[in-house]
């Protein structure tokens, strides 16, 4: 008789964690189109074609400097907040989870080693 498999559907969390990948990547892609060198180009532009004055300029490069560097702050705090999400509706195992089922693991050994002790002297 054949098999019956069920497919696996995919879960929330594994989509969360797919999504929160790819915000990752989209921010990156994002915050690195924004250096330095972009914003001062900007603003030679402008200067040169006579927009702006060179203060206008200078002043316009740092705004847009510390512009980026609040909202790459910004959404590394959103990101990390959506991977802590994910992570914990996906169910993976935690730290304190691990070292809570060595203990109860190292606390059954113990009982089994003295039953085992108990048996041999009989």
């Amino acid at each position: 008789m054949a098999k019956c498999v069920k497919k696996k559907k995919v879960q929330p969390a594994d989509n969360a964690v797919v999504d929160i990948a790819r915000k990752v990547a989209l921010l990156g892609v994002g915050v690195a189109s924004l250096t330095r060198e972009k914003a001062e180009k900007l603003t030679a532009d402008l200067v040169k074609k006579g927009n702006i004055t060179q203060a206008e300029g200078r002043k316009l490069t740092q705004d847009l400097i510390k512009k980026s560097v609040a909202t790459k702050k910004d959404m590394e705090k959103k990101i990390d907040t959506e991977l802590k999400k994910a992570m914990n509706s996906a169910k993976f195992a935690k730290d304190s989870d691990f070292k809570r089922l060595e203990k109860k693991v190292a606390q059954l050994e113990k009982k089994l080693a003295a039953k085992k002790t108990v048996k041999k002297k009989k």
